[in-house]
């Protein structure tokens, strides 16, 4: 706040207010772009650890989102808060659901690569979950098209095993199951998934 006027009321409903600073007038350019400098890189700074919260908080609700799925791939029962939690990241809400199981692929890798490419697909989520020692990817999408759906998962798919193939992990091996339209489904699409690995791997 720039103000001619020199009365500690004033300063003290600024601050109440949560100027940043007071500068009284007559004063230098220097003084006022010293401030205005030393205000920019507060709000840079705060604009960086609200990223940072926004990056670490995606990173818990994906390894939350993990582990109740790999649940219930399982056969396990989930409790309230466990679906609550599915509720909150929209899981409930998605229309095609596909498992595919995945043989000689480092997980850090495939991590790597499934973060690439579903950034360039807007229509698909990607989670990589471990059930029965088994490697699995789960794709989703709100897409309630099937074809659709598993054109743009095939398309995924193609480009996965691509790029694991230039990261020099190897062909990866893909076992794809049954696109399902519900989260409770899911276990059909795994299954699915495993007796075509074990047919044709």
């Amino acid at each position: 706040l720039l103000t001619g006027h020199n009365n500690f009321d004033y300063a003290r409903e600024a601050i109440s207010l949560r100027v940043y600073d007071y500068i009284l007038k007559p004063c230098s350019p220097d003084e006022v772009l010293t401030i205005i400098s030393s205000l920019a890189d507060e709000i840079e700074a705060e604009l960086q650890n609200e990223q940072q919260l926004y990056h670490t908080m995606q990173k818990v609700h994906t390894q939350q989102a993990t582990t109740i799925l790999t649940r219930l791939l399982e056969n396990h029962t989930l409790d309230n808060s466990e679906i609550s939690v599915l509720e909150r990241l929209g899981l409930y809400l998605r229309k095609s659901f596909l498992t595919v199981s995945v043989m000689r692929a480092k997980s850090q890798h495939l991590q790597t690569a499934c973060s690439m490419l579903c950034a360039e697909d807007p229509c698909l989520d990607c989670y990589i979950l471990t059930a029965s020692n088994t490697l699995l990817l789960l794709l989703t999408s709100e897409e309630s098209d099937t074809d659709s759906f598993m054109q743009h998962a095939l398309l995924f798919l193609r480009q996965l095993s691509r790029t694991a193939d230039t990261k020099g992990t190897g062909d990866v091996s893909l076992g794809i199951g049954l696109p399902v339209s519900s989260i409770e489904e899911l276990s059909v699409s795994w299954r699915a998934s495993l007796c075509c690995t074990e047919l044709f791997f």
